[in-house]
């Protein structure tokens, strides 16, 4: 038991009480769960995310990028501005095979 304020608390009700405290002042700070989520996927490797992420930033540097498709849907290069990336969301850049 530890004792607080001259109260006793059993040792798991202190250890919940802080971690209720820390999850109240990430929540403050504007830390959520999406933050903390898993990271997107950018042809199966893991990418960074970040608020207001979208699909042409992740494919603006890249000059193969002819096809996207997020989360097994294709988009179209037009729609790529406007399309925000989600924490856990999986992306695909492609370019078109020539030949046959």
């Amino acid at each position: 038991m530890h004792e607080r304020d001259g109260e006793h608390q059993p040792a798991a009700s202190h250890a919940h009480a802080e971690a209720a405290a820390g999850a109240e002042a990430e929540a403050e700070a504007g830390i959520g769960m999406a933050a903390k989520a898993a990271p997107i996927l950018v042809n199966g490797r893991p990418h960074a995310w970040r608020p207001g992420l979208t699909v042409a930033d992740l494919v603006a540097d890249d000059p193969c990028a002819v096809s996207t498709a997020l989360n097994g849907e294709f988009l179209a290069r037009p729609a790529r501005a406007a399309t925000a990336v989600a924490p856990g969301d999986a992306l695909l850049v492609f370019a078109a095979v020539v030949g046959g």
